[in-house]
């Protein structure tokens, strides 16, 4: 059950174009057989960046802009969402005398 739940969280999902975990963590999930190359990229930013305060900043700047990229991407899916729903949707037209169901969901009847 763990593991198919984990597989859930690090599958990429095709309204959102990326993985929740990389959402919520500004990382994709590294596995133990993938650490060669992340190391080695690791070592390259602290090279180039040699305070370790700057190169968080530039991290959460580039998580902040990576999560208003996917907020688009999710507001685009949802209208071509929305779009292909309105499509099959017919549309009714009530004439006067018509009898009407009239739901009422601010009152609960006990």
């Amino acid at each position: 059950m763990k593991f198919s739940l984990w597989a859930d969280r690090v599958t990429n999902k095709k309204s959102i174009g990326t993985s929740p975990f990389k959402l919520v963590y500004g990382t994709e999930a590294i596995f133990p057989i993938q650490l060669a190359l992340p190391v080695a990229k690791f070592l390259q930013e602290a090279d180039f960046e040699p305070n370790d305060l700057t190169r968080r900043i530039h991290n959460l700047v580039e998580l902040q802009q990576h999560r208003e990229q996917l907020l688009e991407k999710m507001e685009l899916h949802q209208m071509k969402m929305k779009e292909t729903f309105d499509r099959k949707v017919k549309a009714d037209i009530f004439k006067v005398g018509d009898l009407v169901l009239k739901w009422d969901a601010t009152r609960q009847e006990k």
